[in-house]
């Protein structure tokens, strides 16, 4: 019999994780064998290139106000690959986990599929096999070909559309818009906050006989001054404190729920702007030093991570630890983070898979050259180094890869 740790294995050493193969070829066969079968109102989908896993989290915390049973599939995973799969916020219990990937592996044959195929199928087995209530899913890469939307879905959700993945979705924002838009459905309701994208999500709309809601269009934030803001649609108007997780993933999910008829109350809404969600804008302070881990890895993810920070009063030193991986446009996410750094820790990630320290370095120096700047292999021993320099009032900023991320929350500081 296999245990989790045995399945984690073999999947890796089948196909690695980042290695990617969209389309339907491997994963529909398998999936019909399984026969897995789920009504589309049971489902919501959501793409975009970033703030996916908030409006998992936030859509969540909503359903499960209603008494709803909610299924969430997200990725990647920080620790663990059980994260991926989670029943009401929690990991699915490795049994249930095991039990799903050898139906998967028995469906399978001698069909090869990947990482993410393999895990979003047994996603599939669990949720239909717990009698889930919600399903919701994120897509993984892209949206039109991605193995989740095999599936039909009744909401269908485009948090945000920048430059990521270029090599495989496009080189422009219309082109990655377009494979974005391939999860809408005929009759089926997309809700998106991609207003840079609004011309093309539109145009692709029309053609697949989708009602679209368009942010600043089909609804509206209003950002008062004091501790709450105000959402307006369909002549209705939902007032709210600001949360943890970002504004529009968090807009994007009252809406669904609205639609899904889930309840929204203030005690719900409250519950709601308290959600954190870890790696993302985590902080932690330590000794009078302000800790922030955030998995902010392309370009429009940065941005709107040093757009959060803008209004932060730090009283020390502002100081980045960096680690990126090459698939990344390193270039752009040093221009993006430079303004707000005053000293540069960069690290070592991966070392088949990330920017060595050394080439970081070199990018920093072409971009804002500066003497404040220190190297090391790892994340880990970046902080070792730096617990003993810092001083009240400093604020330390973990930022890049989810593999970045993780080592660093494995450190004794933050444990």
């Amino acid at each position: 019999m296999k245990t989790l740790s045995d399945w984690e294995k073999r999947l890796e050493s089948m196909m690695p994780p980042d290695q990617i193969r969209l389309g339907f070829s491997g994963i529909k066969p398998v999936f019909d064998r399984l026969a897995v079968s789920v009504e589309p109102k049971k489902v919501i989908v959501v793409a975009g290139t970033n703030g996916k896993g908030s409006f998992v989290e936030a859509i969540s915390v909503l359903a499960m106000s209603s008494d709803l049973r909610v299924g969430q599939f997200t990725s990647p995973h920080l620790h663990h690959f059980s994260e991926r799969i989670r029943i009401n916020g929690s990991n699915v219990s490795q049994d249930l986990l095991v039990s799903a990937l050898d139906k998967v592996d028995l469906a399978r044959k001698n069909i090869e599929i990947t990482y993410f195929e393999f895990l979003t199928l047994a996603a599939f087995v669990i949720f239909s096999e717990e009698n889930i209530d919600l399903w919701v899913l994120e897509i993984g890469l892209g949206g039109r070909l991605d193995a989740v939307n095999i599936l039909d879905s009744s909401i269908q959700v485009i948090t945000s559309i920048g430059l990521d993945h270029q090599s495989i979705l496009g080189e422009s924002i219309p082109e990655i818009a377009i494979e974005k838009a391939g999860i809408m459905r005929p009759k089926g309701l997309c809700l998106s906050s991609a207003t840079n994208a609004m011309e093309t999500l539109t145009k692709e709309a029309e053609k697949i006989g989708s009602e679209l809601w368009m942010k600043d269009h089909n609804f509206r934030i209003f950002c008062g001054s004091g501790d709450s803001f105000r959402i307006e649609f369909e002549e209705k108007s939902v007032e709210m404190p600001y949360p943890l997780l970002p504004l529009d993933s968090v807009v994007l999910a009252v809406i669904a729920a609205y639609k899904k008829g889930f309840l929204i109350d203030p005690n719900s809404l409250s519950k709601l702007s308290k959600k954190t969600l870890a790696g993302r804008f985590e902080q932690k302070s330590i000794g009078g030093i302000n800790w922030l881990l955030d998995v902010a890895h392309n370009p429009a993810a940065v941005r709107f991570l040093k757009n959060r920070l803008a209004g932060r009063q730090v009283v020390g030193k502002k100081i980045l630890i960096l680690g990126i991986m090459k698939s990344k446009d390193a270039r752009a996410i040093v221009a993006e983070v430079a303004p707000i750094t005053d000293f540069w820790i960069l690290v070592g990630i991966d070392r088949n898979r990330g920017w060595s320290p050394q080439k970081l370095e070199q990018i920093v120096m072409e971009v804002k050259p500066t003497p404040s700047v220190k190297i090391f292999k790892s994340v880990i021993e970046s902080i070792d180094w730096l617990e003993k320099r810092l001083s009240r009032g400093d604020e330390v900023l973990i930022m890049g890869s989810f593999l970045l991320v993780a080592e660093a929350r494995k450190h004794a500081i933050f444990v």
